[in-house]
């Protein structure tokens, strides 16, 4: 027999080069690392991916949460739960800081994740699909899908050497209108987008003279007349050289979220988190498909492949609000992200049935719930996070200091 309770995690950060580092570094001072180094804090992961799983103390040791799930698969993440996903638990809940842009990438659907899996397992790691949610701490710029066709006309009519890139006649037909069916639109960005990306590998002189004298035309212009994203593009050019990702800067949107405003990326979205901290939660995986802006594998055949490219703005997570609580509605089973703030003596009973990662973002709270009818409770401050089992069907959540947590479970 398992004992239920709520177990205090102790998570693995990821220490990519992206990260933020020293003083700013939102997960350093999130989880009270005192570090004036260069070290970069990029990811806080919480869950039992078995890249990082999170650990639990457990019959008098620390282990790692997905062992623990293995052992007790019903206790720990409920009947349904575990027969569904086969005894796995569905989502990985991560705090996410850049300091530096990612890399321009998409996520796989499941049956095109078991085929990247079969064929290359070192890179893409599991078989699992990637829809996520990115959730700002702060504040988060990303790049986010195509713009909207008539702002791809815009692009290239700006800069005149896409046009030698592509070839005058499919530059004229991309040119004359606007399709007027939705399909039509994203056949012509398709192959407006991988005869660019292809000419980058077949002939990548013609390519990388296009790509400097882009970077002129931008830096002829005064500061205050260019446009975010060639500032961008001038960032990155000084970082990467003539790397294809520039060409998504120039065809993908720039976004701005404030704190609290969220967006979901699900399958074949093309996305790259420029800077910002985010609360971020996906299906169980780590398969990137990667293609410019990174020193990581690139595949950029099966980007081109299995990328969407569905012009238009992206729409902002819909936020269902009820009392203290915000909840993130994503339309996806594995995960659903909550938002609950405390203050005063505000106290909140959690009812969830599934297993949940909770995560204190602010302040200080005390979880209180009952074995054999003797109240237990253990406190939750700022930057602590703790697994509840399925099996513990109610939790008091009992504010101390002014509290936000975010709150991980399955989508039920």
């Amino acid at each position: 027999m398992i004992e239920l309770r709520p177990f205090i995690l102790k998570n693995t950060v990821q220490n990519y080069a992206w990260g933020t580092k020293g003083p700013e570094s939102y997960i350093a001072n999130l989880l009270q690392i005192k570090d004036d180094s260069e070290t970069p804090y990029a990811e806080l992961w919480m869950g039992a991916h078995p890249k990082a799983s999170s650990q639990i103390f457990f019959e008098d040791t620390w282990v790692d949460l997905n062992e623990v799930i293995d052992r007790y698969p019903i206790e720990m993440l409920g009947k349904n739960v575990s027969k569904i996903y086969e005894n796995k638990l569905p989502f990985l809940f991560k705090v996410l800081s850049a300091g530096e842009p990612l890399s321009i990438q998409a996520h796989p659907t499941i049956e095109q994740a078991k085929k990247l899996h079969l064929e290359n397992p070192e890179n893409y790691p599991d078989e699992n699909h990637k829809p996520e949610i990115a959730i700002a701490l702060d504040h988060l710029t990303a790049l986010v899908g195509f713009k909207p066709y008539q702002e791809i006309q815009s692009t290239i009519i700006l800069y005149p050497g896409i046009t030698v890139l592509i070839g005058k006649s499919t530059i004229d037909g991309f040119l004359t209108e606007v399709p007027p069916g939705i399909i039509e639109q994203k056949t012509q960005i398709k192959n407006l987008y991988a005869t660019i990306i292809n000419l980058s590998e077949n002939d990548p002189e013609i390519f990388e003279t296009i790509i400097k004298e882009i970077k002129s035309s931008i830096e002829s212009k005064k500061v205050s007349e260019r446009f975010q994203f060639e500032n961008l593009y001038l960032q990155m050019f000084y970082k990467y050289g003539a790397d294809i990702g520039l060409i998504s800067i120039l065809f993908f949107n720039l976004i701005h979220l404030r704190k609290g405003e969220a967006i979901f990326t699900p399958a074949g979205l093309p996305h790259a988190y420029i800077n910002g901290n985010i609360i971020e939660c996906m299906a169980n995986s780590d398969n990137v498909i990667r293609a410019g802006l990174t020193p990581k594998f690139k595949d950029v055949n099966n980007l081109i492949k299995l990328m969407d490219y569905t012009p238009g703005y992206p729409e902002l997570v819909k936020i269902e609000v009820a009392g203290s609580v915000n909840k993130y509605l994503c339309p996806v089973e594995e995960f659903v992200v909550k938002l609950i703030s405390l203050d005063d003596d505000d106290v909140y009973t959690y009812c969830s049935g599934l297993p949940s990662i909770i995560l204190a973002i602010e302040g200080e709270l005390e979880i209180q719930w009952y074995t054999n009818n003797s109240l237990q409770k253990i406190e939750l401050t700022r930057g602590s996070s703790v697994f509840i089992p399925a099996q513990i069907n109610d939790l008091t959540l009992k504010n101390k200091i002014d509290s936000e947590i975010f709150v991980a479970t399955v989508n039920y």
